[in-house]
């Protein structure tokens, strides 16, 4: 490998997670009022604070997979990825994934080393469709069994390890939610 080669390699999974403990202990970067991820080279990625819509499907859609599936479902979760550290608007977690990753739940650990099973992306207005289906795929790689896309008329696509799907493995009714959710 050239010289080149090893200046252009990403951050491997122990410097980002020290990288990102680093800005997440940062005070002057916790005064601020964006939501932070981290590239796959270390750089802080910032986009604009969610607004009420945004944080009411997040809210509702964490309690209804909690709900419905047990285990842990969270907001703003970050995970280390091939493409850095990015922190899904809610996860899933089974309490075998709990387990695994206790340092993380513990604290001992500023991001989780495996993306839970299932990784959800709330569509803002900042978003496009792209930088999220290449999230999706950096969490399916990382170990999620599903990531999902929520558009802003709450349809929701699903992504698995072999593409986009019709309906999600998880024993989830999205439709039931849909018409349960009150903006």
């Amino acid at each position: 490998m050239g010289s080149f080669d090893k200046i252009a390699a990403r951050l491997d999974a122990l410097e980002l997670i020290a990288r990102w403990a680093e800005a997440v202990g940062d005070p002057a970067l916790a005064k601020l009022p964006y939501k932070f991820e981290m590239d796959r080279w270390g750089n802080l990625v910032m986009t604009p604070p969610a607004n009420v819509r945004h944080s009411d499907v997040q809210g509702s859609l964490m309690i209804a997979l909690q709900t419905a599936l047990g285990g842990r479902a969270r907001a703003e979760f970050p995970v280390i990825t091939a493409a850095g550290v990015l922190v899904p608007d809610v996860v899933w977690c089974s309490p075998e994934y709990v387990a695994r990753n206790q340092a993380a739940f513990s604290g001992d650990m500023a991001a989780a080393p495996e993306a839970p099973e299932l990784c959800v992306e709330v569509k803002s207005p900042s978003n496009s469709l792209g930088e999220l289906k290449h999230k999706v795929d950096a969490y399916l790689a990382a170990g999620a069994l599903e990531g999902w896309v929520v558009l802003e008329d709450l349809a929701v696509r699903i992504f698995g390890g072999k593409g986009e799907q019709d309906a999600s493995g998880f024993a989830f009714d999205i439709a039931e939610w849909r018409s349960h959710f009150r903006p």
